[in-house]
């Protein structure tokens, strides 16, 4: 027989991954009650078991914000929001700091992490081992907040023009969740088109539908993430072979490997596969595209083939304000439900998804708390 639950709290986030957590982390911090709820498992849901790269600026660490930010202009069409690239960047080094006093890993070489960075790019991201959801899910725990996994949120609740709550179904049984809740947070991640084997199935635009329904306003649905992939196998969408050397011939050391190569036999600049220089390739004529695998095989390799997710942090939510706040009282947005528009029209720099994740979390989740203590109980 169904059952009708009732859960009141003050901060109601909905979905999981990076953004999410960030956003119940800190909201609970402020001392209000925190539900977080998903749809899958919280932490490992989305985009983020997926992701690896952090990218964090410190000016201590010879970073230049002028350079930083003129590489996401020229790369990202001078369409992003420069408000928002500045805040991120500037906030990126404190949310790092977080997920190491969490328990966070990160890749270490002589001291310090790597920094590895795009060839012709500016911009450099910490490798995060891919333990940190766990972490995330720890922190959460331990700070509080209540977790409630597979629960699919649907609709969000209304109470004159003002959002307060949601309600959501189980995926075991035909119960009812009623979530009252005096603000709510929606991180759950971005809505792009997803071809067929496109890993990341539940990324179905659930938290930009709901918003809209309930007013909000909606911005970047042009935009889809560019990558390149095996002509004969374009579905996935997965990209080439990870590996980027080939073996070496005899009487020789371990070689370089090349990477997209044009019809003339020339390397294709920049990296070839995530931007948008294959697409320039072939409109010069010169193509087709290929990567070289082993001696002699050739795989060929087009360009702009939809990944299965849009550009991060360009569509979503339109953030009414840093504190990520939408245009409707009582719902904020974070990660890549917000559409915040800090890398522009192509993701232009490795790791960019989840600093923008941790800051625009962390942001939504103090904006959030902030409401709440100062909103009557719905």
């Amino acid at each position: 027989m169904s059952k009708e639950h009732v859960v009141e709290t003050d901060v109601l986030v909905i979905g999981g991954g990076m953004a999410g957590c960030f956003a119940a982390i800190k909201a609970k911090e402020q001392g209000v009650d925190v539900t977080l709820v998903d749809k899958g498992y919280v932490s490992k849901t989305g985009q983020t078991p997926f992701a690896g790269a952090y990218a964090v600026f410190h000016p201590e660490w010879g970073h230049k914000l002028d350079e930083w930010m003129n590489q996401v202009y020229t790369v990202g069409e001078y369409v992003n929001n420069q408000e928002w690239t500045e805040t991120v960047l500037k906030d990126s080094y404190s949310r790092y700091q977080d997920l190491l006093s969490w328990g966070a890993e990160f890749t270490k070489r002589e001291g310090l992490p790597p920094r590895p960075s795009i060839p012709g790019r500016v911009t450099q991201a910490q490798h995060l081992e891919p333990t940190f959801p766990n972490v995330l899910r720890k922190q959460a725990v331990k700070s509080g907040v209540k977790i409630l996994d597979r629960i699919m949120v649907t609709n969000l609740l209304k109470q004159g023009e003002r959002v307060v709550g949601a309600i959501g179904i189980p995926l075991d049984n035909s119960d009812l969740y009623i979530f009252k809740a005096k603000a709510t947070i929606i991180s759950a991640g971005a809505g792009g088109f997803k071809p067929s084997g496109w890993p990341i199935g539940e990324l179905t635009a659930d938290g930009h539908v709901m918003a809209y329904r309930a007013g909000a306003e909606i911005t970047g649905k042009e935009f889809e993430d560019p990558h390149g992939t095996r002509a004969d196998s374009s579905a996935p969408s997965l990209g080439p072979p990870r590996d980027r050397r080939l073996p070496p011939r005899e009487g020789e050391g371990r070689r370089r490997r090349r990477g997209v190569i044009n019809a003339e036999g020339d390397e294709v600049p920049g990296i070839g596969t995530l931007f948008i220089e294959m697409e320039f390739e072939a409109h010069a004529g010169r193509a087709p595209l290929f990567r070289e695998r082993g001696e002699d095989q050739r795989i060929s390799m087009v360009g702009g083939a939809a990944s299965g997710m849009s550009v991060h942090t360009t569509e979503g939510v339109w953030p009414l304000n840093t504190k990520c706040a939408t245009s409707v009282p009582g719902l904020y947005a974070a990660g890549d439900s917000l559409g915040t528009m800090v890398v522009g029209s192509i993701y232009s720099g490795i790791g960019f998804a989840l600093c923008n994740a941790s800051v625009t979390g962390t942001r939504a989740g103090l904006g959030a708390a902030k409401y709440a203590l100062k909103a009557e109980k719905p």
